[in-house]
């Protein structure tokens, strides 16, 4: 809405006109704009993450309520080194903004367990898990290695880091025992 003047031939004065006017504004884009996030950088804990956008501003812009959505990247749960947060303008914005964030792997020193075995004359290799308080971690982010599993006795697995996992294990290693294999009870005699 304004005033719109008019000036007529031979006066010096103008008439005041008012009327309703449409004017289109076309949406401002929000390309290259810095998305501000509260986290960058989460470390791994086996659930949904999420970093907080605290601001969308563009270069040269005064507004400092940028409407958008977010359109992905906006969680994860497993590590990665590059998350990439894409949002999208509403309203009297359009285009698209990004920003990177990432999930770390957790260090941990588990706890274990070894499953019971009993002296069968082969290489043993007892079932193992590995916990992360009450949290079971993955048989794929470890690897075990058996020695010393053949004979009734004591055995030892030691259990590595697999690189690329959610969590960095520290290297650990435990006996177990090898329980005597119980005697036959039906042995005959004089064939």
């Amino acid at each position: 809405l304004g005033d719109v003047y008019k000036r007529q031939e031979g006066y010096e004065k103008y008439a005041a006109v008012t009327d309703i006017v449409k004017v289109h504004v076309a949406p401002k884009s929000i390309e290259g704009a810095a998305i501000t996030l509260e986290k960058y950088e989460f470390q791994y804990n086996a659930a949904e993450q999420s970093p907080e956008i605290t601001g969308v501003t563009l270069e040269d812009w005064d507004e400092t309520r940028i409407t958008y959505v977010i359109k992905s990247g906006g969680s994860a749960t497993d590590v990665s080194d590059s998350i990439t947060l894409t949002i999208e303008g509403t309203g009297n914005y359009t285009g698209t903004a990004t920003v990177e964030w990432k999930i770390t792997p957790k260090t941990v020193t588990p706890t274990m367990k070894v499953a019971s075995c009993t002296y069968t004359g082969d290489a043993l290799e007892p079932a193992v898990a590995l916990k992360d308080g009450d949290a079971v971690i993955p048989e794929g982010e470890y690897t075990a290695e058996y020695s010393n599993n053949t004979n009734a006795g004591t055995g030892l697995v030691a259990i590595k880091d697999v690189e690329g996992g959610n969590y960095i294990i520290t290297s650990i290693s435990r006996d177990f025992p090898i329980d005597q294999a119980a005697a036959p009870t039906n042995i005959q005699h004089g064939t």
